[in-house]
C-alpha cells in the first residue's frame, strides 16, 4: 500500500491533471471557508448562485419555459426573496422532463449517473466534472474533522453494481493505489465476515465508511467473536445513505472505539451534510443551498420538521434548482460547539413518504423503531441480529427477523410484543423468522418497508 504523501503529492496530483479534476485546490479552499464568518460566505454563495440562475433561465429549456408560465424572466432574479419566487422541481419533473433539463451552452464534460430510487423511481441525470471534484472534497474536509487525510487507507462497505472484468480491474487498481478496500454489501456472510476482519486488521484504515446496515453487521460479528474492534486501527466509522439508529451507534461505537459520524446527499445532488466531532450535522453550504419549508411552503423556523429543499451550486451542465428531494428535517439556530460556521441542520425523519401510518391518522418517525429496539435492549431482550418491519395495511405489521442460533420463541415473542405495544392496540404484529434479510438493487437495507398506496 503506498505511503499517504504519494498518493496527496504525486498519484492524485497528476490524476487530477490527466482528468482535469480539481478535488485537491477545492478541498484546500473549502478548509479556509468553513471559518468564515457566515455572513461573507453567504454573500459569496449567493453569487455563485445567481450565476447558476442566470446560465440556467436563458439555456435551460426547463427552467425558461416553467419560469415563463410563473411571469419570471432570468434577469428577474435579482435577490435571495426572487429565488424563492421560482418553482419547486420534483422527482417528477426529472423523469419525464430529463433531456429539456440539460444546459445546451455548457462545454464541459458530463457523465449519467443513475441514483439508487430508495423510494422505487431511479433516475437518470447527468453531473459534470467539477461537480464530481467539489462533492468530494466536501467528504474529505468532513473526514479531516476526525483526523482522517487525503492518502490515508480506508474501507468502504457498498453496493457494487456490475461491471466487466475491465472495469473490475481497472478499480481494483486505482483503489489499491488510493489505499482503498472495497467490500460489497452483497457478501456479509458469516464466512465472510471473519475474511473482512482479517484484511480489515491488515489493512488498518483510517475511515470505515458505508450503509449503516452493513457497518453494523460487522460490528455485530466483531462482538459476537469475542474480538477486540479497535485492532482495526480506525478514527472514525462514517455511515450514509440509510438511515443511521441510536442503537446501530452506539454498537459501533463501543466495538470500535471510534466516533460514528453520519453524511447526509442523495444519488442527485451528492453528499453535502456531514456530523461533526460534536455530534452537529453541518451543512457544505458553498457548493449546496438548502431551504426548509413548512406544510404551506413558505419558511420553516429553527428546530420545525420541514421539506428539505436542495439547489447544487457546481453541476451546471444539468442544473437541479429547488429540488424537492423527498426528505424532512429542520435547520437548527445557534454556534456549533466545534467552532466552524457551516449551517447545522437536522434529518430525523428518512424519506417523507415513509413514515409509519396506522388507522386513526396516526403517523410516526421510522425512529419510532431505534427507541423500541434500545428499551428491549435494556430489558435484556437479545438474540436478534437484525429486524425490518414491514406494513402490508394500516391494521396489519410483520416484523422480519433473524435471530442467533439457539434463541428461545419466548425471546422473540418479547421482541415483537415491543413493538405490539408501541404501535398500539388497534394493529397487528406478526413474527417471520428469515435466514437473511434481502436488500435492494444497490445493496441498501432498510429497517422499515411500506406498502401502502395512496395515503399521505
Amino acid at each position: 500500500m503506498p505511503p499517504r504523501w504519494f498518493v496527496r503529492h504525486i498519484y492524485l496530483p497528476v490524476a487530477q491533471s490527466l482528468i482535469r479534476g480539481t478535488s485537491l485546490q477545492a478541498e484546500r479552499s473549502l478548509a479556509q471557508t468553513q471559518h468564515q464568518p457566515l455572513e461573507v460566505r453567504a454573500a459569496e454563495n449567493w453569487e455563485r448562485l445567481r450565476h447558476l440562475l442566470q446560465a440556467a433561465g436563458r439555456h435551460v429549456p426547463f427552467y425558461r419555459d416553467r419560469w415563463a408560465q410563473a411571469g419570471i424572466q432570468a434577469d428577474d432574479i435579482r435577490t435571495p426573496d426572487d429565488f424563492r419566487r421560482l418553482p419547486l422541481l420534483t422527482r417528477d419533473d426529472l423523469i419525464t422532463h430529463r433531456e429539456d433539463l440539460l444546459n445546451p451552452r455548457y462545454q464541459g464534460e458530463r457523465y449519467w449517473v443513475e441514483t439508487s430510487g430508495s423510494t422505487g423511481r431511479p433516475i437518470r441525470i447527468r453531473q459534470t466534472r467539477r461537480f464530481h471534484s467539489w462533492t468530494e472534497a466536501t467528504q474529505w474536509r468532513a473526514r479531516s474533522w476526525f483526523g482522517v487525510q487525503v492518502g490515508d487507507p480506508w474501507m468502504a462497505i457498498w453496493g457494487r453494481p456490475v461491471k466487466s472484468r475491465r472495469e473490475q480491474l481497472s478499480l481494483s487498481l486505482r483503489s489499491g493505489i488510493k489505499g482503498i478496500y472495497h467490500v460489497s454489501a452483497f457478501d456479509l456472510t458469516e464466512e465472510r465476515m471473519g475474511e473482512i476482519w482479517a484484511r480489515t486488521v491488515r489493512h488498518q484504515p483510517r475511515l470505515l465508511y458505508g450503509y449503516a446496515s452493513a457497518l453494523f453487521l460487522l460490528a455485530q460479528w466483531v462482538e459476537r467473536q469475542g474480538l477486540d474492534g479497535r485492532l482495526a486501527g480506525l478514527r472514525v466509522v462514517m455511515t450514509t445513505a440509510e438511515m443511521l439508529y441510536g442503537f446501530q451507534r452506539d454498537l459501533m461505537t463501543r466495538v470500535f472505539g471510534v466516533p460514528v459520524s453520519n453524511v447526509y446527499g442523495c444519488g442527485e445532488v451528492g453528499a453535502f451534510a456531514h456530523e461533526c466531532p460534536a455530534g452537529r450535522m453541518h451543512v457544505s453550504d458553498e457548493t449546496m443551498q438548502v431551504e426548509y419549508l413548512d406544510r404551506q411552503g413558505q419558511p420553516a423556523a429553527a428546530g420545525e420538521t420541514a421539506d428539505l429543499i436542495l439547489t447544487s451550486l457546481f453541476n451546471e451542465g444539468m442544473p437541479l434548482i429547488r429540488y424537492q428531494v423527498g426528505d424532512a428535517g429542520s435547520w437548527l439556530a445557534g454556534p456549533c460547539p466545534c467552532g466552524r460556521t457551516l449551517p447545522v441542520m437536522s434529518v430525523t425523519v428518512g424519506k417523507t413518504g415513509e413514515m409509519v401510518r396506522t388507522v386513526g391518522g396516526r403517523a410516526f418517525s421510522t425512529e419510532l423503531f431505534d427507541y423500541i429496539h434500545k428499551d428491549l435492549l435494556k430489558r435484556g431482550i437479545t438474540g436478534v441480529r437484525q429486524f425490518r418491519v414491514v406494513q402490508n395495511s394500516l391494521d396489519r405489521f410483520v416484523v422480519e427477523c433473524v435471530a442467533d442460533a439457539g434463541t428461545a420463541q419466548a425471546t422473540l415473542e418479547a421482541f415483537v410484543e415491543g413493538f405490539r405495544q408501541a404501535l398500539g392496540a388497534d394493529v397487528s404484529v406478526e413474527l417471520s423468522l428469515l435466514p437473511e434479510l434481502p436488500r435492494d438493487a444497490t445493496g441498501k437495507l432498510r429497517y422499515f418497508l411500506s406498502r401502502l398506496s395512496g395515503i399521505p
